[in-house]
Order: structure tokens, then sequence, then C-alpha cells
């Protein structure tokens, strides 16, 4: 009898040890959150025109920022969010009229994605780096 009692406080340390383990490493497993892309970034556009870009993502996931196309020096005004995941989605806006969308991913340094500007019909591709 005290055999099998010593065998049952045994198994139930280890049970209760490994349940321990598994919750603590679910506690820490994904880390990807805002706060990875919060700052300052800046790059460059390309694609039917072309220029340079920058933006500021705060704590929120709020984006703001500018384009300025290298044709004729127009600044367009950039709004939007990032997600936990690194999503960009954002608008851009010539005074208060909505020009076109900035879209993409942020990544831990680097950011890519795509640009269309619908008042003149372009798009391309834009990529960039936090600073």
């Amino acid at each position: 009898m005290k055999k099998h009692f010593l065998t049952i406080c045994i198994l139930s340390a280890l049970t209760f040890g490994f349940v321990s383990c598994d919750s603590k490493d679910d506690d820490t497993k994904q880390e990807n959150t805002i706060n990875n892309f919060v700052g300052n970034w800046s790059g460059t556009f390309s694609g039917e025109d072309a220029g340079t870009w920058s933006m500021k993502v705060q704590e929120t996931g709020k984006v703001t920022g500018t384009l300025k196309y290298s044709s004729d020096n127009v600044e367009l005004d950039l709004q939007g969010r990032v997600s936990e995941n690194g999503t960009v989605t954002a608008t851009t806006h010539y005074g208060t009229m909505d020009i076109g969308i900035f879209n993409g991913t942020m990544k831990a340094n680097t950011a890519s994605g795509i640009w269309t500007d619908t008042d003149a019909d372009t798009e391309g591709t834009w990529k960039g780096t936090k600073n």
C-alpha cells in the first residue's frame, strides 16, 4: 500500500510539473506586439511614379506620415494603423481629398508593400526601414 501511495505521489508531482511548464511556455510564446513597430520609419516608393515616404508608428498602432513624389514635389498625408502582426493599412490624402492606399507588412526593422494613387491612376511598391 505504501508503495502505491509513493508511486501516486511521484506521478502527481510529475503531472503538475508538466502542466506548469506548458502554461509558462504559452505565456511567452508570442512576443509580436505593436511595440515592436513603434517609432519612425522611412523609405522609397516606385512604380508608375516614385518618391520617398516617412511615417511614425505610435504605441496605439496609429500611423501618421507623408509621401513625397519626386516628379513634382507634391506631398501627401498618410494616415492609418499597424496591427500586432505588422500589417499596415493606410490611406493617403491631399488636403481633405482621399488619394489612395498604402498597405503592406512591417517586420523587425524592415517594411514593404503596395501603394495606389486613384487620383492619378498610378500604382507601385514601397519599401523601407525603421530609423
